[in-house]
């Protein structure tokens, strides 16, 4: 297999998106579903998953399943919004940790100020809870021991 070639159907395939530091993760989990774990950005900017899922011919929209955020780092989160955003059937998933009162408090500040110019952890986290939102679409929440 290659990497421009879909895993066949009943595959599982796990593959490592990034530059060696705040990668993205993308699992096949069979049936033409898909997994993203933490989000990186490419080249162009946009998050990488959705632009290895896009050369393959899948559809996120259609096809992720699962966002798991694991931890508040900008190598890990830049683009989780526009991620979110366009696989609007998948289930995010973060630490429970992310969504008590005072973090939520905390990003809701730091979202008036901007880190880099590619944008901050804050401002994407406070941009996918707000989307969740709007969308009345829950999250799940990631726990030790708790299956996700």
């Amino acid at each position: 297999m290659s990497l421009n070639s879909l895993p066949d159907s009943d595959e599982i395939e796990v593959s490592l998106l990034g530059p060696g530091y705040g990668e993205c993760v993308l699992v096949h989990l069979g049936y033409e579903r898909w997994a993203v774990v933490d989000s990186h950005l490419d080249e162009a900017g946009q998050p990488i998953a959705l632009s290895y899922l896009r050369g393959l011919g899948v559809d996120p929209s259609e096809a992720v399943r699962l966002i798991v955020a694991t931890h508040w780092h900008d190598d890990h989160i830049l683009g989780m919004e526009q991620l979110v955003e366009v696989c609007e059937n998948a289930t995010f998933c973060c630490a429970s940790a992310l969504v008590n009162d005072e973090f939520l408090a905390l990003i809701g500040v730091l979202n008036q100020y901007t880190a880099t110019p590619a944008g901050s952890g804050a401002e994407e986290l406070y941009g996918v809870f707000d989307l969740l939102r709007k969308r009345s679409q829950s999250r799940a929440y990631a726990l030790s021991g708790r299956l996700i």
